[in-house]
């Protein structure tokens, strides 16, 4: 019989309802199952009961979500609950909780006007010091007259050493401690190396982007007052994930390009009720250290004796484990505390599936990319394109909707494609159940996948239903894929100006400017005129710098992308149910 009165009316009270909202069902149903026909072996010590279950030892406390247990889980297990359980049985049935001794009454104080409380004061954000903002504000100066120089000269006019300008911009923005500035800065210089080698891996229209965002970035960093948070970060922060995180390996990708290379790791979290399923481990090294092209650095992480690679068939449970999103961290404090062999075929994979594709356009709301886990029902089509330089396949979901899988020709994506091709005449020929795991990204109005991996061995049970908010209407595709052709001339017009150069002579935007207003667009037809006045204006009056132009061209592509943001998912998801007009591709006889 438990002698702390305490600790008995604590245990009197749990019951199915508060065990499961300590823990969850299925841990108190196998706590259930543990303990039936067993009996408390106890000892009672300052206010706890000390109780063994199974191979692991208990100390029951009240409250009792403060109880603890030798076990390497950090939240209330099945062992506490079944220790509860078993302390349950030796509180008697009939057992009251002691009374409060009835104490005096005071006599209530006379009513007075209630005194408001004062709201709290919100947090001020840290700001610079003088001489830092200072500093700031210079480097921002010196960047943007450099950024609107290289859009004055134009890719095709820039010279080999504007890459390396780039890169020291970079430095720059480092020794001022703008973190944000700095990877932007970077990855334009990587951009820019690929223009200058005449690599298929250069986007223009990318870059463009890239450029006007930075811009942007920097415009606003020149005031007075600048927070240490509009910086930003140079490390992410990653938080403790609450328990043991078991993962399991689903796939892998070795990742070349920018300013960084290596191998990029992809796992299924098998809490099912975590916000996102997969997650990820880059091991990525700077691209300067020159590896070779055939072999990139394979590190071991969590304290695995092994590279990671080698455990890829390995499902794992980590101790301590840290993220930041979906990425995991390679902390020396997290452990992989035990291992076994995978099953890639387990209703946690079949029950991620994704049956129909309108949810990948509402999972892309508010993101510009996701990863998903699709199921192939049957493949529409897949060829290379000479033109556009990449492989393309077509493929329908059970309802026959429709999206494509894309890759980008590239000395490193040779294989890729010809694995590619070889799955695409096995689904033709054979048929039978496929799922791939996949990156999604909106663009101009479809979802277009990025392949990661194709799996066979799935089974077709499972998975989950999707219902979409509103149905998809046609006229709605009709009129958000007239409205994203029109932003998308203008985004090209944008990208040649880029390619070209203020310096060039500038093409007659007139009747693009007309269809932006006719289409009551109004406010973006403002903000073009302006940018292609200010790039008119400098053809004329060069010594007035290219800072002006740019700041007017990130202006306008910081509203195309709101614009083509609210567009994108209505035309996704109709394009997808009424087999809107695809990209052409060149199609293999397979017969």
């Amino acid at each position: 019989m438990i002698e702390n009165k305490t600790l008995a009316a604590a245990l009197a009270a749990a019951d199915e309802n508060s065990l499961t909202a300590l823990a969850n069902k299925g841990l108190y149903k196998r706590a259930c199952k543990d303990t039936e026909g067993l009996t408390a072996e106890y000892t009672e010590a300052e206010g706890a009961a000390v109780i063994s279950v199974g191979d692991e030892r208990c100390i029951i406390r009240v409250p009792l979500e403060k109880s603890s247990c030798t076990c390497l889980s950090r939240t209330v297990c099945r062992h506490i609950i079944g220790a509860v359980l078993l302390l349950k049985k030796e509180v008697p049935e009939d057992f009251q909780p002691e009374a409060a001794s009835e104490a005096v009454p005071e006599p209530e104080p006379e009513p007075s006007e209630p005194v408001p409380e004062p709201e709290p004061e919100p947090e001020k954000p840290l700001l610079l010091s003088g001489k830092d903002t200072a500093a700031v504000r210079e480097c921002v100066r010196q960047t943007l007259k450099q950024l609107g120089g290289l859009l004055a000269r134009g890719l095709i006019r820039a010279d080999a050493s504007a890459a390396e300008e780039l890169e020291l911009a970079a430095v720059q923005a480092h020794a001022a401690k703008m973190a944000d500035a700095e990877r932007a800065l970077r990855n334009l210089s990587a951009m820019l190396s690929e223009s200058a080698e005449r690599r298929a891996a250069f986007d223009a229209a990318a870059f463009t982007r890239m450029l006007c965002s930075c811009a942007d970035m920097l415009k606003s960093l020149d005031k007075p007052e600048i927070t240490e948070k509009e910086l930003g970060a140079f490390r992410s922060e990653y938080e403790d994930y609450p328990g043991m995180l078991v993962l399991l390996p689903i796939g892998h990708r070795e990742y070349r390009g920018g300013t960084y290379e290596g191998n990029v790791y992809y796992f299924l979290n098998m809490d099912e009720n975590a916000p996102e399923p997969f997650l990820t481990y880059s091991d990525l090294r700077p691209a300067y250290y020159g590896y070779s092209r055939k072999r990139l650095p394979k590190s071991a992480v969590w304290g695995l004796g092994v590279p990671l690679m080698n455990m890829m068939q390995s499902r794992m449970t980590l101790l301590r484990a840290k993220l930041c999103g979906i990425k995991l961290s390679g902390s020396n404090s997290t452990q992989v505390v035990s291992s076994g062999k995978a099953n890639i075929d387990c209703p946690q994979m079949r029950r991620a599936a994704v049956r129909d594709y309108r949810e990948l356009a509402r999972g892309l709301k508010n993101v510009e990319e996701r990863l998903f886990l699709i199921r192939i029902a049957s493949l529409a089509g897949f060829g290379f394109n000479k033109y556009s330089q990449r492989f393309g396949m077509t493929v329908r979901d059970e309802n026959g909707r429709s999206v494509g899988i894309y890759v980008k020709y590239r000395p490193e994506t040779k294989d890729i494609i010809e694995t590619l091709e070889k799955i695409c005449r096995r689904i033709r020929s054979e048929g039978g159940s496929w799922t791939a795991l996949v990156r999604a990204s909106m663009s101009r109005g479809r979802v277009v996948l990025d392949p990661i991996e194709f799996y066979d061995c799935i089974g077709e049970e499972g998975g989950h239903d999707f219902t979409p908010d509103d149905p998809a209407d046609p006229e709605d595709a009709s009129c958000a894929g007239k409205l994203i052709k029109i932003i998308a001339e203008l985004e090209d017009a944008l990208t040649r100006t880029v390619r070209s150069g203020l310096g060039s002579v500038q093409e007659d935007r007139s009747e693009l400017i007309r269809l932006l207003r006719n289409s009551g667009m109004t406010s973006l037809a403002g903000l073009a005129e302006e940018c292609f006045a200010a790039a008119e204006h400098y053809r004329h009056h060069i010594e007035a710098g290219g800072e002006e132009a740019l700041l007017k061209t990130a202006a306008l592509m910081k509203y195309v992308t709101a614009a083509k943001n609210k567009l994108d998912m209505i035309s996704a998801v109709c394009n997808m149910e009424y087999g809107a007009e695809e990209e052409q591709t060149e199609k293999e006889d397979n017969e």
